[in-house]
């Protein structure tokens, strides 16, 4: 008689970043048996983006086809296979576990610190930074901005780009991270070079866009809010890279396009 003991489930994972819980779907990992002998590890992907899997496994009885510890990139609403296993004997016990962990995009791609980024706002007026990077009240270690921008301002798209993760049910806000999750917020995926974009504190259903939705640099995606953490009505930009070292989300600094030319953004100035 042939005796197997196995894991056999689906674990389903939220994905979190170190700029905000952006965890609209979630990554599936599943058992699939191929044959009497063996049996395939799959992860399926439900965002519109790429996902970096990093995996390890622990087993005895069992072959693995792939190098472990490991990572592998699932593509935008799509599967990648982490690892055939085959049991060595068919007529004694096996045992087998994993662990994964995943971050929003491919670890491989790196962003273009060349691009210049259109503004967030309407350069019909000039948008005071009350906040820039590594800013002394919210912004420490982070490349963030904050404009000043009265509620129902419309946001633009800073590139063209596919919407990810959206949050607008929210009305709430007050001036500690107590309310960080009550934040909405738009979440844009930029294929060219595999960065993010993250427009935060939108107004209560102020998004206009939906996931999946491709938006092109400069279209109108969310209206200006006041929800979340914060201390008055402002627009919090953030450029995001899939960092391989940490597994997380990471800030990267970039230039912008103004009617005063191409340059990086500074707290204190007014800008359009």
């Amino acid at each position: 008689m042939q005796v197997r003991i196995g894991i056999s489930f689906i674990l389903s994972l939220l994905i979190t970043t170190i700029s905000a819980q952006y965890k609209r779907n979630i990554i599936h990992i599943e058992q699939i048996k191929i044959a009497e002998n063996s049996f395939e590890l799959v992860a399926f992907n439900d965002y519109y983006c790429p996902v970096t899997i990093s995996f390890n496994f622990s087993m005895s009885n069992l072959e693995a086809d792939t190098k472990y510890p490991g990572a592998k990139v699932a593509p935008a609403r799509g599967k990648v296979k982490l690892a055939k296993f085959t049991i060595h004997n068919t007529y004694a016990e096996y045992l087998f576990d994993y662990q994964i962990a995943s971050v929003l995009g491919d670890v491989r791609k790196l962003a273009d610190t060349n691009y210049a980024y259109a503004l967030p706002l309407p350069q019909t007026n000039c948008w005071p930074i009350t906040q820039g990077y590594m800013g002394a009240q919210s912004h420490k270690n982070k490349y963030a901005l904050d404009f000043a921008a009265p509620i129902g301002t419309p946001v633009l798209a800073i590139r063209e780009g596919i919407v990810v993760d959206i949050k607008a049910d929210s009305k709430y806000s007050c001036p500690d991270s107590s309310c960080a999750p009550f934040g909405n917020y738009v979440l844009l995926y930029h294929e060219a070079d595999g960065s993010f974009s993250g427009y935060h504190h939108l107004d209560y259903k102020g998004v206009s866009v939906k996931v999946g939705q491709k938006v092109k640099q400069g279209e109108q995606i969310a209206l200006s809010g006041n929800t979340g953490y914060s201390t008055g009505p402002h627009l919090h930009l953030e450029l995001l890279q899939p960092d391989a070292q940490s597994g997380l989300l990471k800030y990267i600094p970039t230039r912008f396009q103004t009617k005063q030319g191409i340059q990086y953004l500074e707290e204190g100035k007014c800008i359009q």
